[in-house]
Formats: structure tokens, C-alpha cells, sequence
């Protein structure tokens, strides 16, 4: 007997679902983290940027569901309103150059900040970004190419708001420009998938904007100071 639902879309989406639940899952909780980011201005309970300095770190209450932070804002709206933070992804012909695909917004779902620099992993699959959470805080995070949920991968604190970020040709490791110990921006690195953080550079200047190579034996960087000169003609 034929089955009526053979070839619609719900009957197509049913049988994905019954034999691959765990992508199903995924799905769902994509479309939780897109709807939860429409619907934010209107299901958020309070303006996630309000602070309330009397309510300073807050355990979960009747007045805050998720508690507070640092500076007193609701958790749970910073959440909700976490899930608009984007990035934007353009299609580009590789033999003209030419824009093939409008830009088009990648969600970071859970994840509230300032989008930066962002670099594409090798499996062109998946993208790293650092961005910045609050004055002084910034988060290193990766995502997949159509938006989602957000992995953070490392945060610390920096004055630098525009540090840049570098992925290895084999897309193993990340190297960022933070403060360190002896007072300057130094060059950093770690595995991208967790591990020990190594200072790689120690020399007293500060750096910023790393690239690696593409055969990865080396990274550049640019140097800078806060010096500056006055100079007058006449």
C-alpha cells in the first residue's frame, strides 16, 4: 500500500528524524535559539544593559530567574538577548573575486558580546571569533558556518579592544594578542580544542593583529606603542 506521506515534507522530516534523533535534536534547539532570538525583545524580562548596582551579583530570585552580574543586569534577558550576537558570512567567486551570495547573519546562541575578527576553520565548516563581553573582557569562540550555539574556547581579560586573532593552516591552534605579566601585549597560543596557553613572545613592546603562515612555522604580527610625538613647523 503506498504511504500518503512518502515525498511531503513532514513525512521527510519524520523518517530524518527517526533515524538520526541526535541530529533532529540539534535541529530543534537551532530553531529554540533562532525563535528565542526573534521573540527576545518581547520574552526577555528585563533590558539586558540596565544595571542595577543594588542587586550586584544576585543569586536566582522571584525578581531575577537566573540571578545577576558583576554590575547588577538580569542574567536571564543577557541570555535571551545573547542569542541576536552575529557574525555575517558573504559567498565570494574565487575566479572573480565577486560577491555570489549576500551577506547573511550567523547567530551565536548563548553567547552575548561585541562580534571582532573572525577566521574561517579548514573544514570550512565551522568559524573562530573573538569578541568582546563587557569592558575589558574578551572570549574566543567557534561556531558553525550557519550560526548556532557558541563554544568559547578561552576568556581573559584586556584593555585592547581589537587584538585580533590567528587559526594555524591545520586549524589546531589559535594564537591572541593579552596582556601579560611584564606589563605588554604579548603573543599567545593554545590548542584550540583545550590545553596549556604558552607566551611566545617577551620582548618589551606591545603587539597586536597575529597571521600565521600558510606552511604554519611562523607568525607575524605588528608591534605598536603607546608613545606618542608633538611636532610643530612653522
Amino acid at each position: 500500500m503506498p504511504d500518503p506521506y512518502r515525498g511531503s515534507i513532514p513525512g521527510e522530516l519524520a523518517r530524518f528524524a527517526w533515524r538520526n534523533p541526535l541530529s533532529a535534536a540539534g535541529g530543534l534547539v537551532g530553531l529554540l535559539i533562532i525563535a528565542m532570538a526573534i521573540a527576545a525583545p518581547w520574552v526577555a524580562p528585563a533590558d539586558p544593559l540596565k544595571t542595577n548596582f543594588r542587586r550586584m551579583n544576585k543569586p536566582p530570585d522571584a525578581q531575577a530567574f537566573f540571578g545577576t552580574d558583576q554590575v547588577g543586569r538580569d542574567t536571564l534577558s543577557r541570555v535571551i538577548y545573547g542569542a541576536r550576537t552575529s557574525l555575517f558570512v558573504a559567498g565570494v567567486d574565487q575566479d572573480s573575486g565577486e560577491v555570489a551570495d549576500k551577506p547573511a547573519a550567523l547567530a551565536a546562541g548563548g553567547f552575548d558580546g561585541d562580534m571582532g575578527h573572525a577566521e574561517w576553520l579548514p573544514d570550512s565548516d565551522h568559524i573562530v571569533a573573538i569578541a568582546k563581553e563587557a569592558p575589558g573582557r574578551h572570549a574566543i569562540l567557534v561556531l558553525p558556518r550557519g550560526g548556532g550555539a557558541a563554544r568559547v574556547v578561552h576568556r581573559f581579560e584586556s584593555e585592547h579592544d581589537n587584538p585580533g586573532i590567528a587559526v594555524s593552516p591545520d586549524g589546531a591552534r589559535i594564537a591572541f594578542v593579552a596582556p601579560a605579566p611584564d606589563g605588554f601585549f604579548q603573543l599567545f597560543h593554545r590548542p584550540l580544542d583545550g590545553g596549556a596557553i604558552a607566551q611566545l613572545t617577551a620582548d618589551p613592546s606591545n603587539k597586536t593583529q597575529p597571521s600565521w603562515s600558510p606552511d604554519g612555522s611562523q607568525i607575524a604580527f605588528t608591534v605598536w606603542s603607546y608613545d606618542a610625538q608633538f611636532w610643530r613647523i612653522q
